[in-house]
């Protein structure tokens, strides 16, 4: 049972992550000739074209869309996964948990987005570090910072905007905790119980 516990939540983490990032790769019509990019696509074909051979995709829109989607089936399975190892399932409304789930895909998203702002950042005090990687985190990050720029734009300069950037996200992560708790309780318990499980053991 423990290496259940640790192994489905690791793929199903995993493939989160990795299908976040292809949305947001294909959402902001980043350039996908970096070997980063190709990684998260050739990791992600096989579900995809499974998906697509069941579920036509027949617009650009749905395309971009359907990467969404499918870390949100994703995260779906990791909630009851979850739930069930504590024995909780049976509980908890099922409405709640696909409530749940799309609280914590923009969390995962958040966390995505957090720890590229977070390489952004050392990337600006270490000029002379990996020049490829450094491109990667400038190609995902560049359409947040020039949001965030238009709105700061009294404020020159992109380590500001990673500063907020950082300081929001961490707003929203507080907030997630208590939205759920007011979803249910024992839920939102037992996410946090296993949050620190994972941090922690």
């Amino acid at each position: 049972m423990q290496f259940l516990n640790f192994i489905i939540p690791s793929i199903t983490q995993f493939y989160i992550i990795l299908f976040l990032l292809r949305f947001w790769i294909q959402w902001n019509d980043i350039n996908v000739k970096n070997m980063f990019f190709h990684f998260v696509y050739k990791s992600t074909d096989f579900i995809y074209e499974k998906i697509y051979s069941i579920f036509p995709i027949n617009t650009l829109l749905e395309k971009k869309i359907s990467s969404l989607i499918t870390s949100y089936m994703f995260v779906i399975a990791h909630m009851i996964f979850t739930f069930w190892m504590e024995n909780y399932i049976h509980l908890i409304n099922k409405i709640s948990i696909l409530i749940i789930s799309l609280i914590q895909l923009f969390t995962y998203f958040g966390k995505v987005i957090f720890w590229i702002v977070i390489g952004k950042i050392l990337f600006n005090w270490k000029k002379n570090m990996n020049y490829p990687l450094s491109e990667t985190l400038n190609l995902l990050i560049r359409p947040i910072i020039f949001r965030v720029n238009k709105i700061t734009s009294s404020c020159n300069g992109d380590y500001f905007s990673c500063i907020v950037i950082v300081l929001i996200l961490v707003s929203l992560n507080y907030l997630r905790m208590d939205l759920i708790s007011l979803i249910d309780t024992r839920a939102a318990n037992i996410l946090s119980s296993s949050y620190h499980k994972i941090n922690y053991n």
